[in-house]
């Protein structure tokens, strides 16, 4: 009870979480805290540069799940994988409140890049949803890229 009194109060105080590396531990706290209250009015929520990974990843799709205030969500360079990415994805096809979500810096391969390809085609044009990842098409394959230099 204590750690959701404490997230409570960071993030009705400053939802902006930049680079304070809370980990997966943290991820798992804010996502227990959206998940026990649904409807908790809190609609921007910037986790960059936290180191979340996949777990924290897998524990947001889960929030994102049962959420319904949430409308923005910023996860960029927390170095997600295949299985983090594939998790959120999937969560957004249950989520309908959320508008804008920030994935860039995370490792998309061709598994998550083709499920957020086919979100763009199947979804985007008929939700408010926006990503800042690229979608392209090659061959009629929708797939989301990152160019990296």
């Amino acid at each position: 009870m204590y750690i959701c009194t404490f997230c409570h109060l960071i993030i009705l105080v400053f939802p902006f979480i930049y680079s304070n590396y809370i980990g997966v531990a943290g991820a798992e706290a804010l996502a227990s805290y959206f998940i026990e209250r649904p409807n908790n009015g809190i609609e921007v929520m910037k986790l960059s540069h936290n180191q979340i990974a996949d777990e924290g990843f897998e524990a947001m799709a889960e929030a994102l799940v049962s959420n319904k205030s949430l409308k923005e969500l910023t996860l960029k360079n927390n170095r997600a994988k295949e299985r983090g990415l594939l998790a959120i994805g999937r969560a957004l096809n249950q989520n309908n409140s959320l508008q804008l979500l920030t994935l860039l810096g995370n490792d998309f391969n061709d598994t998550s890049g083709k499920l957020f390809g086919e979100l763009g085609r199947d979804r985007l044009p008929f939700t408010n949803l926006a990503l800042d990842v690229q979608i392209y098409v090659v061959d009629d394959v929708h797939m989301v890229a990152e160019l990296k230099v």
